[in-house]
């Protein structure tokens, strides 16, 4: 674990992005694993949906929990967690930083959107600053491991403006880095100059132009999870139209190399 922490933290202090794609479970972090990518993603969204809930904070600290305890379990890849808003307030956020360190998260991301977190029209309502410095305070004062990096996140849409100054705030807490939901390179700059040039970790359009920016990972909250949903649907409407399994299912392009992966999946450790 104190590995995995030192490599995001390594990440973080370097000059070029790295990719961490984003997952729901154990077993999309296996996939990603496997592909040879540097670290792991554990997306909130991608965690609804697995449950097949709105991206509305319906799921609970717990239940992010046990995700990253199996994760960290299947997996020896850093692992980035979308901490939500911390599930309440600062009592909450002392608890959920708890059962996520002690989970092995390397990583925790941490938003100011207010709990219960609106969904879609609602919009993203912010709660105030001063609560939001509180509850950033709040998990690094419970942090037990300095090597894991508390990352801070805003929604705050109403402007440009509005969006430096909270990060900025935010930034001052004493945090590792900033989250970027795509931000222009412009902004991040602004940001970086006023904050102790605080690296980002965040969604990011163009690698290259966020690396330049300043953003050192960047994660895809649903491309794996959709990507599944999508492989899923192709085969399985195969097969309810009448196709056979052969041509279906065994005989697509690098299926025989998945299913030989699929078949050995997790019994190297189990071994007798």
């Amino acid at each position: 674990m104190r590995d995995q922490r030192l490599k995001i933290k390594e990440f973080l202090a370097g000059d070029t992005i790295h990719l961490a794609p984003s997952c729901a479970d154990a077993f999309g972090a296996a996939v990603i694993e496997r592909l040879g990518f540097e670290a792991i993603h554990l997306s909130g969204h991608a965690v609804h949906k697995s449950l097949c809930l709105p991206d509305a904070g319906l799921a609970g600290a717990n239940e992010f929990e046990n995700r990253v305890a199996a994760i960290v379990d299947a997996v020896a890849l850093p692992l980035i967690v979308d901490g939500e808003t911390g599930f309440g307030g600062v009592r909450n956020m002392r608890r959920t930083m708890r059962l996520l360190e002690r989970a092995g998260g390397s990583a925790i991301h941490f938003e100011d959107q207010l709990t219960p977190r609106r969904y879609r029209s609602a919009g993203s309502p912010t709660i105030p600053i001063s609560e939001m410095t509180a509850k950033l305070k709040a998990a690094l004062d419970e942090r037990r491991d300095a090597n894991l990096a508390i990352v801070a996140r805003c929604e705050e849409r109403s402007s440009d403006a509005a969006l430096i100054e909270r990060l900025v705030v935010y930034a001052e807490t004493g945090v590792d880095a900033l989250w970027s939901s795509n931000f222009s390179p412009d902004l991040i700059r602004q940001v970086r100059a006023q904050s102790r040039g605080l690296p980002f970790i965040g969604i990011a359009a163009d690698t290259a132009v966020a690396a330049a920016a300043g953003v050192r990972i960047a994660v895809y909250p649903t491309v794996g999870i959709i990507a599944a949903a999508w492989g899923m649907t192709t085969v399985l409407g195969k097969l309810r139209n009448g196709a056979a399994p052969e041509a279906s299912f065994r005989e697509l392009d690098g299926m025989e190399e998945v299913r030989a992966w699929f078949r050995e999946l997790g019994e190297a450790r189990y071994c007798d």
